[in-house]
């Protein structure tokens, strides 16, 4: 799998050449393509689908994140009518459907931790510009559940220490579902 950074850059940049141009078409100063291609600056994940059109490349395969899995709080736990009023009364009464599921990892580009819980409101399908539930068939047959933030058509993952480009959402198996309305932070929810 390709990694987007300042090597991969000065690759692909060689001739070509204009800074000023590639930081135009990624939306950044050339200040800072500068300090991209010295080391001192990464390539943030927003940034490389800008940055794969500008060289025409190619898009290799998307980020890797543990599944997420369900949750309840276990005061809830014989009442799940009760969680979803809850969850209305924090989220709003426009949430018809709410479901919560704790992550398996954080994902620091959207402020959330390893074991925090989001609401995914599942009577809706997410629009671009929202936190998406998303669904990746896997070569072994599995359904992966991530949450990205839909940019479309990009999929973009919320680690920052993952240098790979973004999913496309209409790349084979990757399914863009319902939209995260809010979260929760820590392994047991107080509410």
């Amino acid at each position: 799998m390709e990694v987007i950074d300042r090597h991969w850059i000065k690759a692909h940049l060689g001739a070509r050449g204009d800074q000023k141009r590639l930081a135009d078409a990624i939306g950044i100063t050339p200040d800072q393509v500068t300090k991209i291609l010295n080391g001192t600056r990464k390539v943030q994940a927003d940034e490389i689908p800008a940055i794969l059109r500008y060289f025409n490349a190619d898009q290799p395969p998307g980020f890797r994140e543990p599944p997420t899995t369900p949750f309840t709080p276990a005061a809830y736990a014989d009442q799940p009518d009760a969680w979803t009023d809850r969850l209305r009364d924090l989220f709003g009464q426009g949430l018809r459907h709410p479901q919560t599921l704790r992550l398996g990892q954080a994902l620091l580009n959207f402020s959330l931790l390893a074991g925090d819980v989001v609401v995914i409101d599942m009577a809706r399908t997410a629009t671009t510009g929202e936190l998406a539930l998303v669904a990746r068939e896997e070569s072994n047959g599995e359904t992966r559940t991530e949450v990205r933030l839909y940019l479309s058509p990009w999929l973009v993952g919320g680690d920052p220490t993952d240098q790979t480009p973004p999913l496309l959402e209409t790349e084979r198996g990757v399914h863009v579902r319902h939209p995260v309305v809010g979260s929760f932070r820590g392994a047991e929810t107080s509410t």
